[in-house]
Formats: C-alpha cells, structure tokens, sequence
C-alpha cells in the first residue's frame, strides 16, 4: 500500500474536526506587534506548509507568527517563544508538514486597508486558515 493511501486512511481515522480554537499572543519583546485571534492550520496527521515566511501579511491581514517547521510546539512553549492558549490549543502533532500559527495583525489590517485591499473577516467565508 502506498504511502499517500496509508496517511489518507489515517487522516480520516483520527484527526477531529475543527472546533475554532483561537489564542492570544501578545509579543512585548516587540511592540509594535499587536497580534489576536491567533489559529494554528494544518491539520494531523498531514499539516502541510507554506510558501510564507514568519512575518509575512496574508491579503486578510493575517501575519504569520510562528511554526513547528524547525521547532517542536514543547520547544516553542519551553523557550517562551509562545506561551500560554496556543500552546495548549495546538493538538496533535504532524507526520507530514507543520503547523502555521496565523494571527490577526493589527499592523498587517492598518497597511492593508490604507491600500484598500483588506476585506472584512465578518464578509467572507473563512477559508482553511481559519
């Protein structure tokens, strides 16, 4: 049996749906960034990933905060990188990708809707981010 078909098979076994989690973060180490709303995407057992980099604005004005490409969510947390909800809110780990923490940005929403480019989170329907 191939790979794809075994975490398929696995996928549809046990990941939970999604119930809406959100987590605050608030970076003092950096005060210009006011993050909220915070969701972690990917889905275990197959996360995915991104083209992103940490720090990059979506078209929504979500910024991406943080992932566990290179450091495991106990790494994050014991590092105090992220502390507190989203670190509980995690859930399971991947075999395949990693998680994105995207958050609200309150910086990423200002230069957006100064462009006129930012549509309203209330208007769309919330997309595999969120």
């Amino acid at each position: 049996m191939k790979l794809n078909t075994i975490v398929l098979l696995m996928t549809a076994t046990f990941v939970k749906p999604s119930l809406g989690f959100s987590c605050e973060v608030a970076r003092n180490d950096i005060p210009e960034y006011d993050y909220y709303g915070c969701k972690w995407v990917g889905a275990a057992p197959a996360c995915g990933s991104t083209d992103a980099r940490l720090g990059d604005c979506d078209k929504d004005g979500r910024q991406l905060l943080s992932t566990t490409k290179e450091l495991s969510i106990s790494e994050l947390c014991k590092y105090k990188v992220l502390q507190g909800q989203c670190c509980e809110e995690y859930g399971s780990g991947c075999w395949i990708g990693y998680k994105r923490l995207w958050c609200k940005s309150r910086s990423c929403r200002s230069k957006l809707s100064g462009l006129g480019k930012l549509q309203s989170m209330d208007e769309k329907n919330e997309r595999e981010e969120f």
